[in-house]
């Protein structure tokens, strides 16, 4: 979600660029651009409604981008796109590896999460798109990475960038954060994704936060695996608002006294973890609130909140450590302030839209050649893969 947000800020949210866009994702389209959808065989989208559905993933993650098919190439071909930019963590960057060469076109890449988060398919299959991922950032002409740690774990590369998720653009500076009255409950948000660690991390937070008196917690999002009984219980004590968008979720972002991001504890998350930069720490730091960073001491989220000042960080995984942090926030309106005051100085020197993507369109720009960028005509044409 966080990477197709990125995307819409950069393609749809800008004139800088037009775009044609080659997707898997079924029935995906767009008033914004032309869209082609790439189709699998019957045979592979009948095996995936069936008990053997991971062997049709691992065909699809190993085999399906081996031949580009030639209706895709036959609209790339009449688009006449300048750049080829993937986004590298599905196996249709592959495909779009495969299209650049044919097309004799630079190529460039974006590298927001590491491929085997939320993937499908057997472990044989995730360590070989493991593999698959750092040849996918050699191949790149240029390659952005979604934080520094994440360029670290994809190693040396001639022409790399740092690529933070940049923040929604902004008319205005963040009131500074406003403490309540002692008297009111200070409210902890978190709104996001709530499907694996997220919704068990959140919900024993859920169960030691139930009795303070002066503390409440928010809960907004969806994909939970909450039982009937325990989503009924969270949403009966106002814990649970489910999924919020627009004025929705901006109300409950204002009405929040502290935002809440989590990072996962296990082993099986550590990678992904120490290479992703959550795209909601930038909607978060826009809002003059505190923020508190609930994970391992290794993930970027928190390495980037102790290195910056902007937000208190939990390395522990026992939720009473979250609520400490929350009463120490409630009874220390300075603190809230300075930490504040920090993430806006982090904003704008990494986050601001404005100079983000004209560093990005900076850089797609120098792989062109120098008569193509001095025309009047559109920014820079560009056929993606999603």
């Amino acid at each position: 979600m966080g990477g197709s947000m990125l995307l819409y800020r950069q393609f749809v949210e800008r004139d800088d660029y037009e775009l044609f866009v080659v997707t898997d994702k079924p029935g995906f389209q767009s008033s914004h651009f032309p869209v082609i959808n790439y189709e699998h065989s019957p045979l592979v989208r009948r095996v995936q409604k069936t008990r053997l559905s991971l062997f049709a993933h691992d065909y699809i993650h190993t085999v399906a981008s081996r031949r580009v098919p030639q209706n895709i190439l036959d609209e790339a071909e009449a688009f006449q796109p300048d750049v080829i930019m993937m986004g590298a963590e599905s196996w249709i960057a592959d495909l779009a590896i495969r299209l650049a060469r044919k097309m004799s076109l630079p190529l460039v890449g974006h590298f927001m999460d590491w491929p085997t988060y939320g993937m499908l398919g057997h472990q044989i299959v995730k360590n070989y798109c493991s593999k698959r991922f750092t040849k996918r950032y050699q191949a790149c002409d240029l390659a952005f990475g979604i934080c520094p740690e994440m360029l670290e774990a994809l190693g040396p590369h001639r022409n790399s960038e740092i690529f933070y998720p940049p923040g929604k653009q902004r008319d205005h500076k963040a009131q500074p954060h406003s403490p309540r009255n002692q008297n009111e409950r200070f409210q902890l948000l978190f709104a996001g994704n709530l499907g694996q660690w997220y919704g068990t991390m959140l919900l024993a937070l859920a169960k030691e936060m139930e009795n303070e008196p002066l503390l409440r917690l928010r809960i907004a999002g969806k994909n939970h695996e909450w039982s009937q009984a325990e989503t009924k219980r969270l949403t009966d004590q106002g814990t649970f608002c489910g999924f919020l968008k627009g004025d929705q979720y901006q109300r409950e972002l204002d009405e929040a006294d502290a935002l809440l991001v989590i990072m996962g504890f296990s082993e099986d998350s550590k990678l992904i973890e120490s290479t992703s930069f959550k795209s909601k720490m930038a909607d978060y730091l826009i809002t003059g609130k505190p923020i508190i960073v609930w994970g391992p001491e290794y993930c970027t989220a928190a390495t980037t909140a102790i290195r910056h000042g902007f937000a208190e960080v939990v390395n522990q995984e026992t939720p009473s450590e979250v609520l400490t942090k929350t009463k120490y926030l409630s009874s220390n309106p300075q603190v809230c302030i300075d930490q504040v005051a920090n993430g806006q100085r982090f904003f704008d020197k990494y986050l601001d839209p404005g100079p983000v993507f004209d560093n990005v369109l900076r850089c797609i720009k120098q792989l062109l050649p120098s008569s193509r960028t001095a025309t009047s005509e559109p920014e820079s044409r560009n056929a993606t893969s999603r």
